[in-house]
């Protein structure tokens, strides 16, 4: 983000410093491309009207496509997070992202069922849609779309390869 400071486009920049090259290749471009599909698929939804017989096998579709896409997008998470956080931290790396996350959900459903109530459920579910649309954007701006083909590994000290707390109680004797 050198031509952020210095006053120039950004765009050019971004180009010629191999930012965009490195956002499309590895685990980047899985990243990003199956949340862009997974989350673009969403917004078909609140499109859907007509017919139980139709709208049910394109709900059903929908719902497949949203699922394969975004176990794609869990499974690069994982494996990058994995890559990178320390052996002994990985734990409450986990249980930190879940808790944020499912702690999360009930209000996620407050508010859908607000933006139902006071919009109409298509007006609600569209808004949703677009609001779950701009987590490709933050992924493609953060550090994780910048990864490329090759993971960084722990450093040698914060990694323990046993996997276990051994080390906690060397010093002790």
């Amino acid at each position: 983000m050198k031509a952020a400071r210095s006053g120039r486009p950004a765009l050019p920049s971004l180009w010629r410093d191999g930012d965009f090259r490195r956002l499309w290749a590895g685990q980047a471009a899985v990243l990003v491309s199956s949340a862009i599909l997974a989350d673009g698929v969403m917004l078909c939804v609140p499109l859907l009207h007509g017919s139980t017989t139709a709208t049910i096998p394109l709900l059903m579709a929908v719902n497949f496509l949203f699922g394969a896409f975004s176990q794609t997008v869990d499974a690069t998470v994982m494996t990058v997070r994995q890559a990178i956080t320390p052996v002994l931290m990985q734990g409450r790396v986990v249980a930190t992202i879940n808790f944020v996350g499912m702690g999360l959900t009930p209000l996620g459903s407050l508010l859908g069922g607000c933006l139902a109530d006071q919009w109409g459920l298509r007006t609600g579910l569209l808004l949703t849609a677009i609001g779950l649309s701009l987590s490709p954007l933050c992924m493609a701006l953060s550090p994780l779309a910048r990864l490329g083909k090759e993971l960084p590994e722990c450093s040698a000290i914060a990694r323990n390869p046993r996997g276990d707390a051994s080390h906690r109680f060397e010093s002790l004797g």
